[in-house]
């Protein structure tokens, strides 16, 4: 499984328990490629999917807080 395979399947994963809408999963892999890809971003992570869960997982998990 490629890099890029991995990183859809886990932000599929994220789409799926947060309930996210079908468009929401392209745009978040967009943002994990921008996050990961842009020398001026305010984070030392450089792999989409590294990001995903760096960036990505830990600000949707605050969905599940009441």
């Amino acid at each position: 499984m490629s890099g890029t395979e991995a990183t859809g399947r886990r932000i599929a994963e994220l789409a799926e328990r947060f309930g996210l809408p079908a468009p929401a999963e392209a745009a978040l892999a967009r943002l994990a490629e921008l996050v990961a890809r842009d020398p001026t971003a305010p984070t030392s992570v450089r792999d989409p999917a590294a990001a995903v869960d760096a960036h990505l997982a830990d600000s949707l998990v605050a969905l599940e807080l009441d």
